[in-house]
């Protein structure tokens, strides 16, 4: 979206390395049935397993909201949770001469709760780069309580205090009702109405593959098991409440944590190993401010009685710290 990438960086291609001895079947799943222990693909094939991980993600659900997916496709409200439309997103940024610029949290939970504050900063510092910024008011709202609530009651309002910086308004506690694409209009369900001239939002979501039930998916944290014997569930798909009876965030390194609790946990099922451990709460994670900059913050998030995650200070080295996280990743699978 800030135009420093191009979407052809984003996937991560693994190498045939990387993947070999592991048997690799592309295909969309059409149901998992637990009792059975079967996926059913699309073309109506089925997989047997012994242990199955459940790691399919989220996804986009626009048509939720009222109004929404026309003002989507006219382009006067664009998005940047696929690498396309971040594509799209920074297009209509640049071209942005000024005015009412919106950012709004549609539902939640939705993945990386710091990514629409992130968004906001990088589109600021975009305007500014473009000499448009001085004609530009931003606004944000979010029907959350406080941005960064799973962790913590301090980073949130440090977040919001990086935003007022930078003059952006954040409204709490807006749940949106419907949007009017043809007089740009977001309408919220406390009956208030807001004009907009361009809005960046962040798409409802849902869970790509239910079990027994709508929804997001329950695990238990020290196994990472679903409420089926044999199957497992990781990542953005699932529903975690930590210890202090607040949400999980929907986050890549918390992916990364049950990824390796699920993983000795199936060893164990299959009798390969006697011993295993549970999901790790500690996480982290970078915010880019713009100008090259990042903050971040680093707690555990099953911490009692509360999460004490602080974001640390803007600087070029978190922002460099940042990317070499990401290379450290993706060379996992080269």
């Amino acid at each position: 979206m800030r135009g420093w990438r191009d979407e052809h960086s984003v996937p991560i291609r693994p190498t045939a390395a990387t993947l070999a001895g592991i048997n690799t079947i592309t295909g969309k799943v059409a149901a998992v049935n637990p009792e059975a222990k079967t996926v059913t693909l699309t073309d109506e094939s089925e997989i047997s397993f012994d242990a199955l991980v459940l790691a399919t993600g989220s996804r986009n659900a626009i048509e939720i909201v009222p109004g929404l997916q026309r003002a989507y496709d006219e382009g006067v409200a664009v998005h940047f949770y696929a690498a396309d439309a971040a594509a799209a997103a920074h297009r209509a940024l640049s071209e942005f001469a000024g005015g009412n610029l919106v950012f709004l949290i549609t539902a939640q939970p939705f993945r990386c709760p710091v990514a629409p504050y992130e968004g906001t900063l990088l589109a600021a510092d975009l305007l500014r780069e473009n000499g448009k910024r001085d004609r530009t008011e931003i606004s944000l709202y979010t029907p959350e309580k406080q941005p960064m609530y799973g962790a913590g009651d301090y980073a949130g309002f440090e977040l919001m205090d990086l935003l007022k910086t930078e003059e952006v308004e954040v409204h709490l506690e807006h749940a949106v009702e419907r949007i009017d694409p043809d007089h740009r209009v977001i309408h919220f369900e406390n009956g208030k109405a807001v004009d907009f001239d361009l809005l960046v939002f962040v798409p409802p979501h849902q869970p790509t593959i239910t079990l027994d039930r709508p929804g997001w998916i329950s695990i238990d944290t020290e196994t990472m098991q679903t409420n089926y014997p044999g199957i497992w569930a990781i990542g953005d798909i699932t529903t975690v409440t930590c210890p202090s009876g607040r949400p999980l965030p929907k986050a890549a390194v918390f992916a990364k944590n049950g990824g390796k609790a699920a993983a000795g946990n199936i060893l164990k099922f299959l009798g390969k190993t006697g011993a295993s451990d549970p999901m790790s709460g500690l996480g982290h994670c970078y915010i880019d401010t713009g100008a090259y900059s990042a903050v971040t913050g680093k707690t555990d998030f099953f911490q009692l009685p509360l999460p004490e995650l602080h974001l640390s200070e803007p600087s070029q080295e978190l922002e460099e710290a940042k990317q070499a996280e990401e290379m450290d990743w993706r060379a996992c699978w080269e």
